[in-house]
């Protein structure tokens, strides 16, 4: 079941993602997003290849949901 919980824009999601895809008004650009990226289905360009590269992890991200407080416990 989703929960209902509003965005606290506490800015530690904006701090933590390498793609740097959150924006100052809290909404996404998942054109940097390695956990978009990596589920695309299309060849990937050299511009998005590179983009996955900049974290050592080999498949998605979500460094931004483990640092939202929502997330705890």
């Amino acid at each position: 079941m989703p929960l209902n919980r509003v965005c606290l824009q506490c800015g530690r999601c904006q701090a933590a993602c390498p793609g740097q895809i959150i924006l100052g008004d809290f909404t996404i650009d998942p054109r940097g997003c390695k956990s978009y990226l990596t589920q695309k289905k299309a060849a990937l360009s050299p511009a998005e290849v590179a983009i996955i590269g900049k974290t050592p992890l080999v498949f998605g991200c979500d460094i931004c949901q483990d640092v939202c407080p929502h997330n705890r416990n």
